[in-house]
């Protein structure tokens, strides 16, 4: 069985360059080790042309495509593409279909959507659509339309151990020309979040999986046995990074890392920080192991849109001591900032300034907002008449 995953990647991203996650890896290793023939074709827009051609190349009997919530009009005319003109069965999964799953089944020509994490789910769905068995319709977390109708499945909890999920695959990403352009290698240390942020999906996965086994991590163990294969096989990479929010939150872990890490891998590393989760001892651990930069989310310098708006759960003390703490162990900072949030005015922009003034930060990144469907600050604006019918294409127009 021949499939062919449609990545829709940031029109910022170079399109002839698919761009690698972690999950999709996940489930792609999962797929071949079932005996199925993948291949992957990466898109900035819709794109008929480029679409064809991967089409006709790899001959798929069968498409996925992993959708985020910010390319659901691109993904739209993608998928409608390929059912009108090429008669092939849609698969969709990712963070679109988990939380606008009406939406995403009702797209014509998707046969199928997984909700939630779909490692495990994706391979059995694809092998009993491809023996035509009513097994496809039991596999869960499978929303299936057939000819008796529509089939909701509710997923399986999550896996609990992330060790078991094996390793991601990098070639299905071409992933020498990514480590040759970044020069960097990234990994997932965990998966799942602490926080409940209105801009974010993490309410939806929660709500879905169960807040007690939302939050899992790895062993430390078998993430350094793969930074370690990792870097061998690509060997361009000058930094590691772990860009999953949870990476610090666990200091009896942290310490277990930042004891093998410097033993096992040469590389300094960057890695992500929750200021609200910042134990005294982390910087020093950060920085003893090799981490040279710390990613925080600021999102405003505005308490009001912070906490009450975005419920970030920062207070502004907790990033300055936070973003001080991490600076004074010798590690540089880099924090992200939204521009044009719900309700921002030239009072909270003047806030958010003033902050980044007194934080002196090493670097830091300003993304405009975008209410991404199914949250809760996409609700404020829409009670608001703050939707723009552009959807995507005008936050896209702005990155």
């Amino acid at each position: 069985m021949k499939v062919l995953i449609v990545q829709l990647v940031p029109p910022s991203h170079a399109p002839d360059r698919p761009r690698f996650s972690h999950a999709l890896g996940v489930a792609v290793a999962a797929m071949k080790r079932a005996g199925l023939d993948v291949a992957l074709t990466a898109m900035a827009e819709y794109d008929p042309r480029r679409l064809r051609s991967a089409i006709n190349h790899h001959r798929p009997s069968h498409m996925v495509a992993d959708l985020p919530p910010t390319r659901a009009t691109a993904a739209r005319h993608t998928v409608v593409d390929v059912a009108e003109k090429h008669f092939l069965p849609v698969v969709l999964v990712g963070r679109y279909p988990t939380c606008q799953s009406e939406e995403a089944i009702s797209i014509p020509g998707v046969a199928a959507i997984i909700r939630g994490e779909y490692d495990r789910a994706l391979p059995r769905l694809l092998t009993a659509m491809a023996g035509q068995t009513s097994s496809a319709g039991d596999v869960p977390g499978v929303w299936l339309n057939s000819a008796e109708g529509l089939r909701r499945n509710d997923p399986d909890p999550p896996a609990p151990d992330l060790d078991a999920l094996g390793h991601p695959d990098r070639e299905i990403f071409d992933y020498a020309r990514t480590v040759e352009a970044d020069r960097e290698v990234a990994f997932a240390a965990s998966r799942g979040c602490r926080n409940w942020c209105a801009h974010c999906l993490n309410d939806w996965y929660l709500t879905l999986c169960g807040n007690d086994c939302w939050l899992r991590r790895r062993s430390v163990s078998d993430l350094l046995d793969e930074v370690a294969a990792v870097t061998q096989r690509y060997p361009g990479g000058e930094t590691v990074a772990f860009d999953d929010h949870a990476f610090a939150t666990d200091v009896q872990w942290l310490e277990e890392f930042a004891e093998a890490y410097s033993r096992r891998c040469p590389l300094p590393y960057r890695c992500h920080v929750c200021l609200n989760a910042l134990d005294p001892r982390t910087p020093e651990m950060l920085a003893g192991s090799g981490c040279r930069m710390a990613d925080v989310e600021i999102g405003s310098g505005s308490n009001f849109i912070r906490q009450d708006v975005l419920t970030m759960r920062t207070t502004g003390r907790q990033i300055i001591d936070g973003a001080a703490a991490l600076k004074n162990a010798g590690i540089k900072v880099r924090g992200s900032v939204f521009v044009g949030m719900p309700y921002e005015s030239e009072v909270s922009v003047e806030e958010t300034l003033d902050l980044l003034v007194r934080l002196k930060l090493d670097a830091v990144r300003p993304r405009v907002f975008f209410p991404i469907p199914g949250t809760r600050a996409m609700d404020i604006c829409a009670e608001n008449g703050w939707i723009s019918g552009r959807g995507e294409r005008g936050y896209y127009d702005r990155h």
